[in-house]
């Protein structure tokens, strides 16, 4: 048996549907059941009982992912990435304040009001975003636990800054809360811009 947590849609009865936040269990047979809070207040249910969408639908995994995240020299969180700290604007506590995952890409200021902070497993793409606008910046690499991993709707081609003429998907993943890795130093070499 594994534990986890997921942020999820909850439908709880028709016309009701909010966000949920679940600590669950599985079992090698996939079933799953969870205690939560949908719209800040208690629920128990089960996978049957309950519409989950997101992570909250999937497997606690132990397994750790490799992703970067580019954080530019002007940036507000510039200071924490040095230490290799990020952070979302949100605490993850008021998870049912915060923007969706589509919302956090695409809607105007909704990054300042989320749990979410943006990776991607593009080293290309984390180099890019250290170096926009100033040309220095930070990447921060860590390994990160597979469900505190959030699908992105990941819309946005890139253009290189480092790479002239190279576009390439951003390939966007959202991850929960607080992650602290190694954080790397890059300045945008002459000549290249």
């Amino acid at each position: 048996m594994e534990t986890g947590f997921g942020i999820g849609k909850a439908a709880t009865a028709p016309g009701r549907v909010g966000k949920a936040l679940f600590v669950f269990d599985t079992t090698q047979n996939l079933s799953m059941t969870g205690q939560g809070i949908y719209n800040g207040n208690p629920l128990q249910a089960g996978l049957g009982t309950l519409g989950l969408s997101g992570n909250a639908a999937g497997v606690a995994s132990a397994e750790r992912i490799s992703l970067t995240r580019g954080v530019n020299s002007t940036h507000v969180a510039a200071d924490l990435a040095e230490d290799g700290i990020v952070k979302p604007s949100l605490p993850f506590w008021r998870f049912w304040q915060s923007a969706t995952p589509w919302e956090h890409n695409n809607a105007a200021g909704a990054t300042e009001r989320s749990i979410f902070t943006s990776w991607t497993r593009n080293c290309d793409v984390s180099e890019n975003f250290a170096l926009r606008p100033s040309g220095e910046g930070i990447v921060v690499t860590a390994k990160v636990h597979q469900w505190r991993i959030v699908s992105s709707p990941d819309l946005h081609p890139i253009a290189l800054i480092q790479k002239p003429g190279v576009i390439v998907q951003e390939g966007e993943v959202l991850v929960i809360g607080t992650v602290r890795g190694t954080p790397e130093p890059k300045r945008l070499q002459i000549g290249t811009r």
